[in-house]
């Protein structure tokens, strides 16, 4: 469904005379079609030379040899010329009105071909029937008709000069047939013309229409991707650290739970993670003490710490209040050590300064769990045990006097099971 505000053009009604009508851009058919109709009159021109030097080998048609091969040659000298003037229009980016120019040569050069090869017993009076299409699709309906009723009378002129049109005979009867077959045939190609030249600028219009939709929705929908990108990192970060919310960590463990897990190789490896829960010490006496933004300035103080004391590929998130959670998404027992210990000495050696250059020294309690991505029997998350008992090893390094770590393992499948039965 398109958006209401969606800025789209109506479609145009078809021009109700596309074949006169003056192309209103250089990217109408016309123009782009001026260098392919010289290319087709010069393969014409090349067919119907081989066509009258084979005949006169065959001895088959009669004909001024040489005459005719110059008169071949002059309409290849036109086509030149025609693309010549096409070729610069095009790169002037202009139309070039050329049609009735080349129709009128063409015509003018098969009147000299019926001249040379026999007048009415001519087989190349049928390039009239060329010269009245090219006229009926190039050219508008006037013209056209205008441009039969030339070839029509330079026929009849070529016969009365040749001397085979004297009166009323077979001779007229013939040439009329001629005629008659010509219009006929022309009148025909003229409509079947009209009505695909017709349907061509309609579709071209139709799928000029359907790009600029397409380009259209193509930038609303970058435009809402952007906009989502931008919400969601919106409801992502925490406005007052700038690290990332609960609702981060918890979208990112479903999208490392369903890779990881089903990673086949790392299971089999016992591929895990580790979660760290981190509390600063005594924040509610520093808010007691120094008021609330004396405290935000502790947790600003205290993401700054943690961001160094992490890598990149860590997940690193404000869980809520003064407690922050690391996800070190593939870990060993070894290195989740490591990094807590690195993050107690850390806090412990940069105290955060008040006002006035006074320092206050600061700790913090941190509690962790170990936990492997495989799928739990039970159905549960295998992440969610690990959070629990991160929390419960905070409390405990809490009640242990703070300024330490503690260490619990989330609870086996097994178990939990049977405390449900038990239940």
């Amino acid at each position: 469904m398109l958006p209401e505000n969606l800025p789209l053009r109506p479609p145009e009604a078809p021009d109700s005379n596309p074949i006169g009508a003056t192309a209103s851009a250089p990217g109408d058919v016309q123009l782009h079609s001026a260098l392919v109709t010289q290319r087709n009159r010069a393969i014409t021109y090349a067919v119907a030379g081989a066509s009258i030097a084979l005949s006169r080998a065959a001895g088959m048609l009669d004909v001024h040899y040489l005459a005719s091969l110059a008169v071949f040659a002059v309409g290849m000298l036109t086509v030149a010329g025609f693309a010549l003037a096409a070729r610069r229009a095009e790169r002037a980016n202009r139309r070039a009105d050329l049609a009735p120019w080349w129709i009128a040569c063409d015509m003018l050069l098969v009147t000299a071909m019926v001249w040379l090869t026999g007048g009415v017993s001519s087989p190349w009076f049928l390039w009239y029937l060329g010269c009245a299409g090219a006229a009926a699709m190039h050219l508008g309906l006037r013209l056209a008709i205008a441009g039969g009723l030339a070839s029509a009378l330079l026929y009849f002129g070529v016969l009365a000069a040749l001397g085979q049109l004297r009166g009323p005979g077979q001779v007229l009867f013939l040439a009329t047939a001629h005629m008659v077959f010509l219009f006929g045939a022309s009148l025909f190609l003229l409509a079947n013309t009209r009505q695909l030249l017709r349907s061509t600028v309609l579709n071209r219009r139709l799928k000029q229409e359907a790009d600029t939709r397409v380009e259209e929705l193509t930038r609303v929908t970058e435009d809402l991707a952007a906009m989502s990108r931008l919400l969601r990192d919106f409801t992502e970060a925490d406005p007052l650290t700038g690290l990332h919310t609960r609702r981060y960590l918890m979208d990112r463990l479903e999208e490392d739970g369903q890779r990881l897990g089903s990673d086949r190789r790392a299971t089999a490896r016992g591929a895990g993670a580790g979660i760290l829960m981190i509390d600063v010490d005594h924040l509610q006496r520093i808010n007691e003490t120094g008021g609330r933004a004396a405290g935000d300035a502790v947790l600003k103080h205290l993401a700054q710490v943690l961001r160094r004391c992490v890598r990149g590929d860590d997940r690193l998130v404000r869980w809520g209040g003064d407690e922050f959670v690391v996800l070190l998404a593939q870990s060993d027992q070894r290195r989740i050590h490591e990094v807590a210990e690195r993050v107690l000495a850390a806090v412990r050696s940069e105290p955060w300064t008040l006002a006035g250059n006074h320092s206050l020294q600061l700790t913090c309690s941190l509690g962790w769990s170990l936990f492997a991505w495989r799928r739990r029997q039970d159905g549960h998350a295998p992440w969610e045990g690990a959070l629990a008992a991160a929390e419960a090893a905070l409390h405990a390094a809490k009640s242990a006097g703070r300024d330490c770590a503690r260490h619990l393992p989330p609870p086996e499948p097994a178990a939990a099971s049977d405390d449900a039965a038990a239940a």
